[in-house]
């Protein structure tokens, strides 16, 4: 597990979205997953670069944490997030053929 938020694992999306298919009642976590997951799907099949949305959401994410964090937890997100990253998995439905 990369990142567990409320008990969602965030590297597995594929799985995850297949539950949130299958589930109507929903978390408010799960709920606002699936939300800018939808939000950011749709950004690509628009026509958005999937790294340059992911390079986004990445700074976004990184200035939450270093808003909300001390350092020391800050520190402690970022060298498990770099440790852990062989366990990310990539979402086949947003793979292109060019990469830059």
């Amino acid at each position: 597990m990369f990142i567990s938020v409320a008990g969602i694992n965030l590297i597995n999306i594929s799985e995850f979205l297949q539950l949130l298919r299958r589930n109507s009642d929903l978390t408010p976590l799960e709920n606002l997953f699936r939300e800018y997951w939808n939000q950011h799907k749709s950004i690509i099949e628009q026509g958005a670069e999937p790294l340059d949305v992911a390079a986004i959401l990445m700074v976004h994410a990184l200035s939450i944490y270093r808003t909300v964090l001390s350092a020391e937890e800050y520190e402690k997100m970022v060298d498990n997030m770099s440790a852990r990253r062989g366990d990310v998995q990539s979402v086949p439905q947003l793979k292109k053929e060019t990469l830059h």
